[in-house]
């Protein structure tokens, strides 16, 4: 019996971040969350209004994972599969 592979597409839902930051942090708290990450307080409140650099639209998968932990989020809910 041959194994068979099936590629899945998954897309980083920033908007489903971001609320979910918003709703987690008060926004004087940012500067606590950025310190425990070690980022700027300006990069968690671009995460909490989903503007981040064109280039890579969304945080680092450590910092990601980091955030989750940190606000007891989970992981699973902020990713789809595409369409």
């Amino acid at each position: 019996m041959a194994t068979k592979h099936i590629v899945a597409n998954w897309t980083f839902n920033g908007n489903a971040f971001a609320e979910a930051l918003r709703n987690s942090v008060n926004k004087g708290d940012f500067k606590a969350l950025a310190e425990l990450l070690e980022v700027s307080e300006t990069t968690v409140a671009r995460w909490a209004t989903d503007t981040h650099h064109s280039a890579f639209p969304h945080p680092s998968m450590g910092n990601f994972i980091k955030v989750c932990n940190i606000l007891d989020l989970d992981p699973r809910s902020f990713w789809e599969l595409d369409a």
